[in-house]
C-alpha cells in the first residue's frame, strides 16, 4: 500500500508546524538566556503558522477553499521579515528602533486580511493542477508588491550585517556569523524563486527551508555556550559598566570585553575572542588565575614602561569573579576590574601616618616594635644575629629653652637625616620619643654594631648644627644591645638593656657609646 503523495505532503507540513510549534515553546520557557531567544519565539511562532496554513492550502481543489488558507498564512507571512531582520541586529549587537521595523509589516497585516473587501493585495487567482497538487496561482496586487520589497530589504540587510560581523569577528564568533549568514542565505533564495516564478510548477519551496532552519538556528542559539553566554552578560552589567569586565567560557577560552576593558588592558584585541585567557593575558601577572577565582582579589597591573603600557604603572586592581548560570549549569565567567588605585593610595597614606614620626619622616615606635618583634623571630628561625642601638641628644632641654623649640625640632630633623645617610637600607631608623632615636641592625653582631654607633657619633660631634646664622655643637650618646645566636632574650628584654646601656653612656659624660652587659656576647676591645 502506497501514501497518497498529497496526504503525504499535508502529514508533513501538519507534522513540520508542529515541530516548530513546540520549539517555539521550548525557546520561551528559555527567554532569560539570550535576548535572541524571545525574538526567535515569535519567529517560530509565526513560521508555525505559515507552514500549517501552506498545509491547509495545498490539500484544497477549488480558488475560494485555498484562498481561505492564505488568507491564513497572512497571519503570520508579514511578521516573518521584521522578526528575521531584528534577530540579525540583536546578533550583530547593533540598536534599532524596533517600531519601526514593524510599521510596513502591519500595513501589510490589515491590507492582506481585507484582500476579499478590496482585492488590493492580490490580483487574478487560478487553480493550476500538478499531479496529484491543485497549486493556487495568483498575480500580485501592489500591496503585494510592497510585502515583497520589503521582505527583499529585510534579507538583503541581514545578509550585509552577517558579512559585517563576519569580516570583523575572529574564531568561533566568526564561524558563528557565517553560519547565520548562510542561513539568511536559503532563506532568501527560497523567497526569491516562488517570487519570481522560478519555482517549476509555482511549488513553494519556503516551508521547507523554514522546518530546516528554524530547527538549526535553535541549536545554534542553545546547543553552544558562546551564544547565551555573551549576549546574557552584556544585557546585565556591559551597557553601564565603567569598569573592565572580562567573560571567559568553562574552558577559560575569552569570550568578550567591554570597552572599559580595552582601555585599561592596550595589548587586548577582538581578534583574541575565542582564544585562551592564558594566552591573552600573559603580559598582566596573575590575571588569568583570578577570573575564575571564588574570592575577590587584588592585583596590581604593574607594566614595563617604553611597550606603551606606562599608565599602568602602580596601578592596583580589584578582581570579582562570578559563575555564569543557565539551567542550573556553569556556562563560563565574568570578572570585573575596578580600579583600586586612589583607595590603595589612601590605605598607604593612612599606614604612612600610623607609622611614620611627622617631625622627622622617620619610623615611630609603633612601627620599630613591630619590626623589632619580627626580626626576633627571624632571628630564631635563621640563627642570625643583630643589634640595637638607643640614640639621645645630650642636654636638649638646655637647646629648647636657650633657643626654642623651633630650634630643638629643626635639631632633630638635622639629625634625623644625618643618621638615615650611614645605615643601610634594611637597617630601620625611628623616632623612639621625645629626643630619642632607635635603630635596628639587621643581622649585625656586636662589633660591627659598636663600629656602626662611633661612627654616627663622631658624626654629629664633628659637624656642627646650623641654625640661621648659628652653628651648634651636638653630641649624642648611645646605647647598644645585641642579640647573639642562640640568645632568647624577648623584644623588651632587649631594649631594657639598651635602655640601660644608653643611661649608662650619659652617666660617664655623655657623648660616648656603652654596651649593654649580656651573658650571651663578648665585649667590643
Amino acid at each position: 500500500m502506497t501514501l497518497d503523495p498529497l496526504l503525504g505532503a499535508r502529514l508533513f507540513f501538519i507534522a513540520a508546524s508542529l515541530f516548530l510549534g513546540i520549539l517555539a515553546v521550548i525557546c520561551y520557557q528559555r527567554r532569560n538566556e539570550s535576548p535572541q531567544a524571545l525574538t526567535f519565539c515569535f519567529l517560530l511562532v509565526a513560521s508555525a503558522l505559515y507552514v500549517f496554513g501552506y498545509s491547509g492550502q495545498i490539500a484544497q481543489t477549488t480558488v475560494p477553499q485555498a484562498y481561505r488558507w492564505v488568507l491564513f498564512q497572512g497571519l503570520a507571512t508579514p511578521w516573518l521579515y521584521p522578526l528575521w531582520l531584528l534577530i540579525a541586529f540583536q546578533h550583530n549587537r547593533r540598536k534599532v528602533p524596533v517600531p519601526a521595523l514593524f510599521v510596513i509589516p502591519a500595513i501589510v497585516f490589515v491590507l492582506r486580511l481585507t484582500d476579499p473587501w478590496h482585492g488590493l493585495f492580490f490580483g487574478s487567482k487560478v487553480m493550476v493542477v500538478h499531479g496529484p497538487f491543485h497549486i493556487l496561482s495568483m498575480s500580485y496586487g501592489p500591496f503585494c508588491i510592497l510585502q515583497n520589497i520589503y521582505a527583499l530589504a529585510a534579507y538583503l540587510l541581514s545578509i550585509w550585517l552577517y558579512a559585517n560581523s563576519v569580516s570583523k569577528s575572529a574564531g568561533f564568533y566568526r564561524r558563528q556569523s557565517l553560519l547565520m549568514l548562510i542561513f539568511t542565505i536559503i532563506v532568501l533564495v527560497s523567497y526569491i524563486f516562488p517570487v519570481f516564478g522560478l519555482i517549476p510548477h509555482d511549488i513553494n519551496i519556503s516551508p521547507f527551508s523554514m522546518v530546516l532552519i528554524g530547527g538549526v538556528y535553535f541549536y545554534a542559539l542553545f546547543g553552544f555556550g558562546s551564544f547565551n553566554t555573551v549576549p546574557l552578560t552584556r544585557r546585565l552589567i556591559f551597557s553601564s559598566m565603567r569598569d573592565a569586565v572580562l567573560v571567559v567560557d568553562t574552558n577559560l577560552r575569552l569570550l568578550d570585553f567591554n570597552p572599559a576593558a580595552q582601555n585599561l588592558l592596550p595589548t587586548l584585541e577582538q581578534k583574541h575572542i575565542g582564544q585562551p585567557a592564558l594566552q591573552v593575558f600573559a603580559p598582566y601577572d596573575g590575571l588569568t588565575e583570578s577570573l575564575t577565582s571564588p574570592e575577590t582579589t587584588e592585583i596590581n597591573l604593574t607594566m614595563a614602561t617604553g611597550l606603551g603600557w606606562s599608565q599602568l604603572q602602580d596601578r592596583s586592581f580589584e578582581v570579582r569573579s562570578f559563575p555564569l548560570i543557565a539551567r542550573n549549569r556553569i556556562i563560563g565567567y565574568a570578572a570585573i576590574l575596578a580600579d583600586m588605585t586612589a583607595q590603595t593610595l589612601l590605605r598607604e597614606q593612612l599606614r604612612l601616618h600610623a607609622e611614620t614620626d611627622p617631625l622627622t619622616g622617620i619610623a615611630n615606635r609603633r612601627l620599630f616594635d613591630q619590626a623589632l618583634e619580627r626580626e626576633c623571630k627571624r632571628s630564631d628561625r635563621f640563627n642570625m644575629p643583630f643589634s640595637l642601638l638607643m640614640i639621645d641628644v645630650d642636654h636638649f632641654k638646655r637647646i629648647n629653652d636657650k633657643f626654642g623649640h623651633p630650634a630643638g625640632d629643626e635639631v632633630l630633623r638635622t639629625l634625623a637625616r644625618r643618621i638615615r645617610e650611614r645605615v643601610r637600607e634594611s637597617d630601620l631608623l625611628a623616632r623612639y620619643g621625645g629626643e630619642e632615636f632607635a635603630i635596628l641592625l639587621v643581622e649585625t653582631p656586636l662589633e660591627q654594631a659598636y663600629i656602626l654607633a662611633e661612627h654616627i657619633r663622631a658624626a654629629v660631634q664633628d659637624e656642627p648644627f646650623v641654625l640661621s646664622t648659628m652653628q651648634l655643637p651636638v653630641t649624642v650618646s648611645i646605647g647598644l644591645a645585641t642579640r647573639a645566636p642562640g640568645d632568647l632574650t624577648s623584644p623588651v628584654a632587649l631594649m631594657k638593656q639598651a635602655d640601660l646601656a644608653l643611661y649608662q653612656a650619659k652617666a660617664h659624660g655623655r657623648n660616648q657609646t656603652a654596651v649593654a652587659q649580656n651573658p650571651h656576647q663578648t665585649q667590643p676591645a
